[in-house]
């Protein structure tokens, strides 16, 4: 009797991410569940993340203000995700991150029609830290840009905030212009961040609850 083996390939997602300056970027299409398997897998280094669009001008002055500031302080210790919605193809945000002064690190496109998800529903945007944090709090998306830090072991750091009008507390990621005040060996992750910080902006209100 032959007997006959099935093998079964399970795809695994690999991400080369370092920051040493002499590497250039790579680039990589995934959705938000394919993006949280990413984040959520231990690294040699922690992971800063930025999610913008090159239409937005804030986005840009942030990226010249506050990149340099983190290279300065943090070296070669974070890998940098430059997360994005926009489209466009070739080389085309390679140069946009050279312009402001960015010469490696790691591209994500969101896959198309996400954009609508990440502005218009919350809930999709908390696929993205699923199983990232230490129990289930919803986080508030508040538009762009965003700046995100994770830790080798895959915890996404969170902190209090508040709206213009409003009393309620709501969760976001904490900030990179925060995270200069600290060490990364000094942040804990696995907590919320007990300051509040006052927004000067009315919460998104197609984000749901």
């Amino acid at each position: 009797m032959i007997k006959l083996s099935i093998i079964i390939f399970v795809p695994v997602i690999c991400v080369s991410c370092h920051s040493n300056t002499k590497e250039k970027f790579t680039e990589y299409y995934f959705n938000t569940k394919e993006l949280n398997s990413i984040l959520r897998k231990s690294s040699k280094n922690a992971k800063a993340l930025y999610f913008f669009d090159v239409k937005c001008g804030q986005c840009t002055s942030y990226l010249q203000k506050y990149y340099p500031k983190m290279r300065k302080k943090y070296g070669d210790s974070l890998d940098y995700y430059f997360i994005t919605v926009d489209e466009e193809v070739d080389d085309f945000l390679q140069h946009y991150l050279m312009s402001v002064g960015i010469s490696s690190g790691c591209i994500i496109h969101l896959k198309p029609n996400t954009c609508q998800y990440l502005i218009y529903n919350g809930l999709d945007y908390n696929i993205i830290f699923q199983n990232m944090k230490n129990n289930n709090t919803s986080v508030d998306f508040t538009g762009y840009p965003t700046s995100v830090i994770v830790s080798k072991n895959g915890y996404v750091k969170l902190q209090k905030i508040t709206y213009l009008h409003q009393n309620s507390i709501h969760v976001r990621p904490y900030p990179w212009h925060d995270m200069l005040n600290h060490y990364i060996s000094s942040i804990k992750f696995n907590t919320i961040d007990d300051s509040i910080y006052n927004l000067t902006f009315e919460r998104l209100k197609q984000i749901k609850d």
